[in-house]
């Protein structure tokens, strides 16, 4: 089989109790937008009428992100974004001429290009047979097959495999059940659970998708809305609500027979003496080899863990977690204290809430989540220098005994953000600002400063849109950061 994908290969991460490399994810943008109050742009940032609940997300080889939602945001009564009802007209039956209608409310598949920022609508499936498939099914997750196809699965109990070029059917499988997010491995296998109750689980030859090729029984994990399978098809985990990952092993081999061996993550400990179950909405695989799992924002953690299989599943921290817990994990935004709203009174973009799917590009790092309650899919940026997307004042980079270096606000901007940092002592204090080529923008700062905190406002009302780096040096030591102006 052609394989245009670079397959995710589980490494050995180095990491221990105390110290790991860096890897912080920045929220880069509301890359879709189905909803007017999920940012301070209200109307005029809704780029995809329609789009309501995300489920699924996933890149395709030419770097575009399909999508879909779990419901469409559409007005039965005012008929608000009409191009998402289908009505099907029938004529004379030979008794006479008449016309009914019937309305069909689409949950389409969207393609976003980023090159563009544009999104095409795919509502109509070509099936191998000729036939034609209306997508009026909710979205329950994607993968992408080790040739760049699509699967994509719904509510209805449809899975199928698209070809990412020319958006037709290769092969479509019915489970009978309501479905949920599917995992592929590196040969292309698929596996696919029965529905959000699921009772099983049907692996699809990556060349027949006529009957199943293996099936794992006995699934009993509760409320069950993704799975994830590694890479050589030998572990499948199946996500619960009810708390944590259920860890299926195939001992006879690949494609074998599966038995549950153990459930990872079924609770977390949030302080000293409170331990909560970890109800799972997302387990994926990051570049690296460690599984990502998600939970709901109503919980008093952060909503992404990384989970290191070389380690028995051990917790591992890409980042460094903030004084306020222990608890290492991955470093998005987070809105347990709902207290940074838009104008709608709705949490920022760059909140996490309830994460269904993600997709990374191993090409960029960048890492793009389908957020079932932030009803859009959000891009976030890896940052090598490990400046994370926490609240200001609270996300900084400390050069120890020197300075700290705080995360510009507000980010993306337009035109002016302002740079926060602190001294220890008085310093030699340089600032500069980078475009993404590495050009130099500017200096802005060249001067000896007292100890103590400043703030620099940058104004970019002379720059375009896009991406620029800060560079703060004191005395001999430096720290940098990202900043989005967006016009």
């Amino acid at each position: 089989m052609k394989k245009l994908f670079l397959v995710l290969l589980i490494v050995t991460v180095m990491v221990s109790l105390g110290f790991t490399q860096q890897k912080v994810y920045n929220f880069e943008s509301l890359i879709i937008n189905g909803y007017t109050i999920a940012t301070d742009e209200g109307a005029a940032a809704v780029n995809v009428p329609g789009f309501k609940n995300a489920y699924s997300v996933a890149l395709d080889p030419d770097g575009k992100i399909w999508t879909g939602s779990y419901y469409s945001r559409v007005d039965e009564f005012t008929k608000e974004y009409p191009d998402l009802i289908l009505k099907i007209v029938e004529k004379d039956t030979g008794t006479g001429p008449y016309q009914d209608t019937t309305e069909y409310y689409i949950k389409p598949i969207f393609t976003w290009d980023p090159a563009t920022q544009t999104a095409d609508t795919i509502s109509f499936l070509n099936l191998p047979d000729g036939s034609i498939d209306t997508l009026t099914a909710g979205h329950r997750g994607m993968g992408t097959d080790p040739d760049g196809n699509i699967i994509a699965s719904f509510a209805n109990g449809a899975v199928y495999k698209i070809n990412y070029q020319t958006h037709d059917v290769i092969a479509k499988y019915e489970t009978g059940g309501s479905n949920g997010r599917p995992g592929v491995d590196a040969e292309g296998y698929v596996y696919q659970m029965d529905g959000v109750f699921a009772t099983r689980i049907d692996i699809l030859d990556p060349d027949d998708w006529s009957s199943p090729f293996n099936q794992i029984t006995g699934i009993s994990a509760g409320v069950t809305r993704c799975m994830e399978v590694s890479p050589d098809g030998q572990n499948v985990y199946v996500c619960s609500q009810s708390g944590g990952i259920h860890h299926y092993y195939s001992a006879d081999g690949v494609y074998g027979t599966y038995a549950l061996v153990d459930t990872i993550l079924a609770s977390v400990q949030i302080d000293d003496t409170t331990e909560v179950p970890f109800a799972t909405n997302l387990a994926q695989w990051s570049p690296d080899g460690l599984l990502l799992v998600a939970s709901y924002d109503d919980v008093n953690f952060r909503a992404i863990y990384a989970l290191d299989p070389d380690q028995d599943y051990r917790i591992v921290s890409l980042e460094r977690e903030p004084a306020a817990t222990s608890i290492p994990n991955m470093q998005f935004w987070n809105n347990t204290d709902l207290q940074d709203t838009t104008s709608g009174n709705y949490p920022k973009p760059q909140y996490l809430r309830c994460v269904r799917d993600a997709a990374f590009d191993a090409t960029t790092g960048s890492l793009y989540l389908a957020e079932f309650y932030g009803y859009g899919v959000k891009k976030f940026d890896l940052n090598p220098n490990g400046i994370n997307g926490i609240a200001p004042g609270q996300d900084k980079k400390e050069v120890a005994g020197t300075f700290t270096l705080y995360r510009n606000y507000p980010n993306p901007f337009n035109p002016t953000t302002t740079i926060p940092f602190e001294l220890r002592k008085s310093a030699d204090v340089v600032l500069r600002v980078y475009d993404v080529r590495g050009s130099l923008v500017g200096t802005y700062i060249n001067k000896r400063l007292e100890a103590g905190r400043h703030e620099f406002k940058f104004n970019g009302s002379n720059l375009a849109s896009g991406q620029y780096y800060f560079k703060l040096t004191v005395d001999h030591a430096v720290a940098t950061g990202k900043m989005m102006l967006v016009k």
